[in-house]
């Protein structure tokens, strides 16, 4: 993998993780579906196939649980792309995008 990757210790369904890109393949906007712990600084990078950082989303989490980002401006290329989640500087989830 490209992205290093830790897997999260927490076991409930509060994990932070990715629950979904979509629509996926993305043809202009997009959105993210994610787990969170209120008060996690959240970082979404987004990777090419060969590793290199191209852009990333910061946020902070608010709420325990099922939270989304929308309206994301997927201006890239057509190609596959990977969107890597970083908690506390830790990536714990990553995911692959592709973009028509």
């Amino acid at each position: 993998s490209l992205i290093p990757f830790k897997n999260q210790t927490q076991q409930n369904n509060y994990s932070s993780q990715i629950i979904s890109i979509y629509p996926n393949p993305v043809i202009n906007e997009f959105s993210i579906d994610f787990y969170s712990v209120a008060n996690e600084k959240i970082q979404f990078v987004y990777y090419d196939v060969l590793g290199n950082i191209l852009f990333q989303t910061d946020i902070r989490s608010e709420i325990n649980g099922k939270a989304s980002i929308s309206n994301l401006n997927a201006d890239l290329p057509t190609g596959v792309y990977y969107v890597g989640m970083i908690v506390n500087g830790e990536v714990v989830d990553a995911k692959k995008m592709m973009v028509k």
